[in-house]
């Protein structure tokens, strides 16, 4: 056994990476020895374990003093933390080590830098500086903001701590200072050092006894004999009544939410039970891995009892309830979310199945490699009604909050997913590349707060694709809103939108740097009781710079393709509005205009829409062909249809610049005109 303890060290010794190590380790089939009589144990009974160590002391040294109180002090060239734990009970190999705390009073910000410490030689009754260890190596540093309340962790360099007591020194730097609980805060969980080892299968749980093992191998058959829900290794259970103090590993001893998403780590798989939750605000900021990611699975009554396939479980019409799936409730006072229900800052964590109303923001992630899915997001921002505009103030503006989904990051997925009634923006993608959207959803049918954006493309998404995704705006809301919209003020490119439908709002591409992507196969319609008397209710609106863009198979309904130009108010607009795309198969059908160089909020623009050319595109009942209110050029239609056409154009705004149609056709095939074919 110490032969082979020792080998495993020092293969860890020499590399950071562990899990490419300890695959090296469990696939080797045999370790050879020179005595063949002597059994060792393979590497297969080797297993992974974590244990969560609080400090046998904790302390910080002022002014040359030594102070044991609830809290631990850091500021830069005044006060010094030191942490002392006792690993000796760890019996195999460390392979990571988490340290973590939390600001329990003054927040703070700058750089903490965490180092071993050179002895042991004190304790929190007797630290002074005389006796204070000094740091030995670095093994890691953190530098953000420290508020009130959040956890915080940082991962240290495991090759540099051994099994034995050891000092951890952390200083500060850089910034304003903090205060940390200590062991001894009333309220406020204390220092802890999370180390991950691998230990002999047979082998005794540190802090177990002999007599303790063999009760816990009786409760498990105990409870397997029950029917209750067991873990397999690395697998552990959320319910409601669930507590940081159990080991998590059944239903029965479940953890609490907070502490699954505070130590879940790489290769977890994390069960959470139906049930409202209430008003948490949950950060996952621990990574996981390529091929060992963190799970977090919602479930009603057995793991795996909720599969979404091909959209959401949820359906408009549907009331969220936390029997079917965890449910996350913000406090809301007088209808006013607040906070952010689940917020992802590391890669390589995966969400399912999960219901999130009531606060300011719902889902937000800012990692590359993340996987979420069948989340449902309802009510997010402010509902107060007496924010609403224009019946109970002047200000647009005051209600304006509600991010239900904010997914930043490379190679990210957001599938089957769910927004209702989310204030400012339903679901948004930004800052990344290779990013998959399937089968998601956003309506918005509240008037107190209509949603503003939808289904957002925004800024430095690039080489994307946005599948099968469904658009609502239910009835007449007071906010015509934006259906799936590109916009962003840095590049937008490379990107496909494929299968689509949008009711009563738009499809809106924008800014000059949104520019070669493709729109296929969708439908844009409004409906024709919703908005009756208001032509701009729903379309295409190409605006503001965006070029060079393909459309295909979309059919319109009851709207037309807008070339339009507004002062945006963001840096990047221009004034210009959508050229040199081409658009193919297009249909539009029952529409007050086909092709509309269109004004916006009734002004006139001089700005043109140039070099856009349709081919194969089919306009038929539709009272006007183009409308011209603004400048335009070289428009081309090639192998169109017109059919059942009233009129050729209409100028709707009056007393300013008239405009021309500037339009060639070539083998286009007409019929049913009510006006004379043109050249």
């Amino acid at each position: 056994m110490t032969l082979i303890m020792a080998v495993i060290t020092l293969l860890f010794s020499c590399n950071k990476d562990s899990d490419l190590l300890l695959d090296a380790v469990i696939n080797e089939p045999e370790i050879g020895v020179e005595d063949p009589s002597t059994e060792e144990p393979s590497e297969s009974n080797l297993v992974s374990r974590t244990y969560t160590f609080s400090p046998i002391n904790d302390a910080y040294v002022q002014e040359n003093q030594g102070y044991d109180r609830s809290i631990v002090r850091l500021q830069e060239n005044y006060r010094t933390s030191y942490l002392m734990f006792d690993l000796s009970e760890v019996n195999g190999a460390i392979t990571k080590a988490v340290l973590q705390f939390s600001v329990a009073s003054d927040e703070g910000d700058g750089s903490i830098n965490v180092h071993k410490g050179d002895q042991t030689n004190w304790t929190e009754e007797n630290l002074t500086v005389a006796n204070a260890p000094q740091p030995k190596k670095q093994l890691a540093s953190l530098n953000k903001e420290y508020k009130v309340g959040l956890p915080q962790k940082v991962t240290l360099d495991f090759n540099e701590i051994e099994a034995e007591k050891t000092t951890l020194v952390l200083t500060h730097n850089s910034g304003n200072d903090l205060a940390f609980a200590s062991k001894e805060h009333p309220s406020n969980e204390g220092p802890q050092l999370v180390i991950t080892y691998m230990a002999p299968e047979d082998s005794p749980e540190i802090g177990q006894s002999e007599e303790e093992e063999e009760e816990e191998e009786t409760d498990k058959e105990t409870e397997e004999e029950n029917g209750n829900t067991e873990s397999t290794e690395n697998t552990y259970f959320v319910s409601v009544n669930g507590s940081s103090s159990n080991d998590g590993r059944s239903e029965a001893n479940a953890w609490s939410i907070e502490h699954a998403f505070e130590n879940a780590t790489a290769g977890d798989i994390v069960y959470i039970k139906a049930g409202n939750y209430g008003n948490k605000e949950l950060l996952a900021d621990n990574s996981g891995t390529s091929n060992k990611p963190i799970k977090f699975i919602g479930y009603t009554n057995t793991p795996g009892d909720i599969v979404s396939n091909e959209g959401s479980t949820f359906t408009y019409g549907d009331t969220l309830d936390p029997n079917k799936m965890p449910l996350l409730t913000g406090a809301a006072p007088n209808g006013e979310g607040q906070g952010t229900a689940l917020k992802i800052v590391e890669p390589y964590v995966q969400i399912e199945n999960f219901q999130i109303t009531q606060f300011k923001n719902g889902l937000y992630a800012k990692a590359n490699n993340g996987l979420f899915k069948n989340i449902i997001v309802s009510k997010i921002g402010d509902y107060n009604p007496n924010h609403t505009y224009p019946t109970a103030t002047s200000n647009k503006h005051l209600n304006y909050t509600g991010l239900g989904f904010i997914i930043e990051g490379d190679n990210i997925e957001l599938h089957n997913s769910f927004a209702l009634n989310c204030g400012a923006q339903g679901i948004t993608f930004q800052n990344g590349s290779g990013i998959k959207s399937y089968n998601n959803k956003v309506y918005a049918d509240n008037n107190i707060n209509p949603t503003d954006y939808y289904f957002l493309i925004g800024g430095g998404t690039v080489n994307s694709l946005f599948k099968n995704t469904f658009v609502h705006r239910v009835g007449a809301l007071t906010h015509l809103g934006h259906g799936i919209v590109a916009k962003g003020q840095s590049a937008i490119t490379g990107n496909i939108v494929d299968e689509f439908s949008i009711l009563n709002t738009f499809l809106e591409v924008q800014f000059p740097k949104t520019t070669s992507n493709i729109f296929k196969n969708g439908r844009v319609e409004k409906e024709a009781n919703v908005n009756a008397r208001t032509r701009d209710a729903s379309g295409m609106r190409l605006a503001n710079g965006a070029r060079n863009n393909h459309y295909e198979n979309i059919i319109l309904t009851n709207c037309s393709i807008k070339f339009s130009d507004w002062n945006d108010g963001l840096a990047g607009d221009v004034n210009d509005t959508s050229d040199n795309n081409t658009f193919l198969n297009i249909q539009v059908k029952d529409a007050f205009s086909a092709i509309a160089f269109s004004h916006f909020l009734e002004t006139n623009n001089a700005s043109s829409a140039d070099n856009n050319t349709f081919t194969n595109c089919s306009f038929s009942n539709i009272d006007f062909l183009f409308e011209v209110d603004r400048a335009n050029s070289n428009t081309r239609l090639i192998d169109c249809t017109i059919d059942n056409v009233r009129n050729f154009k209409i100028e709707r705004i009056k007393g300013g610049a008239t405009y021309q149609v500037d339009a060639s056709y070539q083998n286009c095939h007409w019929s049913n005109l009510g006006f004379t074919k043109p050249n």
